[in-house]
């Protein structure tokens, strides 16, 4: 949960407004947004994007278009948001995004972005090249983001696992990076001080929240419909080792999703990078534990409270639910007067 940024009740009568500098090369242009929102979601890769920023198209005399300071020819924009009262101020980083599309619409642009990362998905390599044994998977991320320069935060306790033995970054490298990262048990997103962060995945089932949603009087929740559909559940998880016959599985046999009583749903997973059965295993738990993580899935509108990070844990406290959960997803607007949505995965 970030601590640099206003709670929901400091932020009640704030005035609230977000920036956009977009840069490409040596020049940078710095202008006020006028719509659109943060998304994240934990099944989707990359996670994060930018959707419908909108942006004034003359600043200065200038049209932003045509003399190229605002384009989608592998320009970067960074949100920063501000709030303020008569007596204190906030102002932080939403994160950083490149540019997939600058569309003119009368007097100004709308932007849609995504994270960084995408440079690497769109860079194919020649060929596939094996990583040294002696390699801690944090180095064989950070040459994959050197060759294409990003730069990232990477949580401490990741610096150290290892690189699953026999790994090899294929010639689609944005599939080898989806690997290593969920191999390392993390989630990539952005970053207030670099392109993207690493963070490690919680393993553990929350037992208090970080954030709370309320219902009710003084609450924070406009609506949290809550939908029971077993098709998104996965309790059974096979991967595929490369060019062999042995597939790796995971298994639930505890809880709600048991394989005893709930039945099998399995989710199938095959990759080239994937080329021992060790580094299958690994897969194939942590794409379990993450699945499971978001079984359930309650949307939450809500009061934007820019605290809440991906897979924080939050309580929702409505008629229909009582219940600690994850953050799996987050839909944050960038002016004000509008409701966040925050999805919550829950076992209920």
């Amino acid at each position: 949960m970030r601590t640099d940024v206003p709670s929901p009740l400091e932020a009640r009568g704030c005035r609230f407004w977000c920036e956009a500098t977009v840069a490409l090369g040596s020049s940078e242009v710095t202008v006020p947004v006028a719509g659109g929102s943060r998304i994240w979601q934990a099944d989707q890769w990359p996670a994060d994007q930018l959707s419908g920023v909108v942006i004034p198209r003359v600043v200065d005399g200038k049209d932003l278009l045509e003399t190229n300071l605002v384009g989608s020819d592998g320009h970067r924009v960074t949100v920063t948001a501000h709030a303020e009262t008569s007596t204190k101020s906030w102002d932080w980083v939403v994160g950083t995004f490149l540019v997939t599309r600058a569309e003119p619409d009368g007097p100004s642009i709308t932007l849609d972005g995504v994270l960084a990362t995408q440079l690497i998905l769109d860079h194919k390599g020649r060929a596939a090249r094996a990583v040294s044994k002696a390699s801690t998977i944090h180095m064989a991320v950070a040459r994959l983001l050197n060759e294409d320069r990003l730069t990232a935060w990477t949580d401490p306790r990741l610096a150290t696992v290892e690189v699953p033995k026999g790994f090899t970054i294929g010639e689609d490298r944005g599939e080898s990076l989806h690997d290593l990262v969920t191999a390392w048990g993390a989630h990539v997103t952005v970053s207030p001080v670099a392109d993207i962060a690493f963070h490690q995945v919680p393993t553990k089932a929350p037992s208090t929240p970080d954030v709370e949603f309320t219902e009710g009087e003084s609450g924070t929740v406009v609506d949290a419909p809550i939908t029971l559909d077993r098709s998104q559940i996965h309790n059974h998880v096979t991967v595929r080792v490369k060019d062999q016959t042995r597939v790796a599985e995971a298994t639930q046999t505890t809880g709600r999703y048991a394989v005893q009583s709930f039945g099998y749903r399995t989710l199938t997973i095959e990759t080239d990078s994937i080329s021992r059965y060790a580094q299958a295993q690994l897969m194939a738990l942590t794409e379990l534990h993450k699945g499971l993580l978001r079984a359930v899935t309650v949307p939450i509108e809500a009061v934007p409270d820019w605290r809440v990070e991906p897979y924080d844990a939050a309580r929702l406290t409505t008629e229909d639910v009582n219940a600690i959960g994850r953050i799996t997803g987050i839909d944050m607007p960038l002016i004000a007067g509008e409701t966040a949505v925050f999805d919550l995965g829950l076992e209920v």
